[in-house]
């Protein structure tokens, strides 16, 4: 049993401007004094995040809905409104007891919080907004004000505690022993910081692979908005086309497609069509693309591609519009990764995958990314005069030896892009 307030302890510590060394410090003690079973639910409790972004779950809890708990406990008015809840309003609420709190020690199990929250996601239906009060209520009843403060910012989403990814990696890696570079890299195959921690435990760090249907963390690309600050030199590059649609990766696992944004956003419900078309391809797959929107024989604009993904109906206006996908890479087929193998490679087992597809990214569904070889970059200039010319947004330069470093930055591929002022104010670069 792991009492909660050691996780409420141990995030207060970080949250009161220690340094990364002592958050470190602070967060492996945690971990490595548990059993294996508690290591995912104490990680997911730290960060504030109870399932990983992929996961189709939400909290349901903003609020008007603690405020509407808290009133409760408290017998009083309090003034809680909007989404901006402060910390430091939270904790003045929540380090008093309220009316209603036992006078005795908290007893509550770090595994119980865990699975009431759970319980509170899972709520649906008539009254399900009033069984999500009575858990919150039931935990808040039970805990110290130290630990009703994290268990109200857990509910809300808002733990700022600083505990990210990176600061996460490096206490794994100092509560098992483990090379932190392995366990950066666990992390970018299976980004899920709670698996990570046990599979560390388990010292089984080093045989991490892809797992499908689990989201990978892809490759950053270097970015550059004009043609000549392009400085990097190699005998050989591949110059891809980068058309403006959103970056996504497909998972292609038996009979089952799923497709990530590269926030890991789960958006396979609104790609039904696609997945008809990526189940006829060959074998398991984990393969990267540009998605984009077609309406007879145009690009639509990123804007009404995220409508398209975010649209509550079955359809838009408009019977033609369909999704097109130009792949760029495969990273794992058939139960072992490709992320080892040059780019050239890599682009030849597209090219068998896909030699039916249709090449036209105008004809909606699946193609193959438009790519030309040049033995010197000379004609980069000319390239990407053609693809502006198409209304594409620049080129994707790819060093035809580089391997695919998934949550690395490559200096070997490049992004050489228009600067948009509509996609800035999209809050995106056509990648996310």
């Amino acid at each position: 049993m792991l009492p909660y307030i050691k996780i409420a302890e141990t995030l207060d510590t970080v949250s009161k401007g220690a340094s990364k060394v002592e958050k470190v410090d602070a967060v492996a003690e945690l971990l490595k004094n548990h059993q294996l079973e508690m290591l995912r639910p104490m990680t997911r409790l730290l960060q504030g995040t109870l399932w990983p972004s992929w996961e189709m779950r939400e909290m349901g809890v903003g609020p008007k809905v603690l405020q509407d708990v808290l009133e409760n406990l408290y017998g009083q008015n309090l003034e809680i409104v909007g989404q901006g809840v402060g910390a430091d309003n939270l904790t003045k609420t929540l380090r008093k007891p309220p009316l209603q709190h036992q006078l005795s020690p908290s007893k509550l199990d770090a595994l119980q919080v865990y699975h009431t929250f759970r319980q509170i996601s899972d709520q649906r239906g008539a009254r399900s907004l009033h069984r999500k009060k009575a858990l919150l209520k039931s935990l808040l009843l039970k805990a110290s004000p130290l630990e009703a403060e994290y268990i109200a910012k857990t509910a809300l989403g808002k733990m700022m505690a600083g505990l990210g990814p990176s600061l996460m990696i490096s206490a794994i890696s100092e509560a098992f022993e483990v090379d932190e570079n392995l366990v950066r890299n666990a992390y970018a195959r299976i980004p899920e910081l709670g698996l990570v921690a046990l599979v560390a435990a388990r010292d089984e760090i080093s045989e991490v692979k892809i797992a499908p249907p689990t989201p990978v963390i892809p490759m950053v690309l270097t970015s550059k908005s004009a043609i000549e600050d392009v400085t990097m030199r190699v005998p050989n590059v591949a110059y891809v086309v980068k058309y403006g649609g959103l970056r996504i990766q497909v998972h292609k696992v038996n009979d089952r497609t799923f497709f990530y944004t590269s926030h890991l956003k789960n958006i396979t419900k609104a790609l039904q069509d696609l997945a008809e078309e990526i189940a006829m391809l060959a074998g398991n797959l984990v393969v990267e693309g540009e998605l984009l929107l077609v309406q007879e024989g145009e690009l639509l604009s990123f804007r009404e591609l995220v409508g398209y993904i975010n649209r509550k109906q079955s359809r838009m206006k408009g019977d033609r519009i369909q999704p097109s996908l130009a792949i760029t890479d495969v990273l794992y087929q058939d139960g072992k990764e490709t992320l080892h193998l040059g780019y050239a490679e890599r682009r030849t087992i597209l090219s068998r995958l896909l030699k039916d597809a249709p090449r036209d990214v105008f004809q909606g569904g699946l193609s193959l990314a438009e790519e030309t070889i040049q033995g010197y970059p000379g004609r980069c200039d000319e390239l990407y005069c053609q693809s502006l010319a198409k209304g594409f947004q620049g080129l994707l330069m790819r060093d035809l030896e580089a391997p695919y470093t998934p949550g690395a930055q490559s200096h070997r591929d490049v992004v050489i892009r228009k600067e948009s002022e509509n996609f800035q104010k999209l809050g995106g670069n056509g990648e996310t």
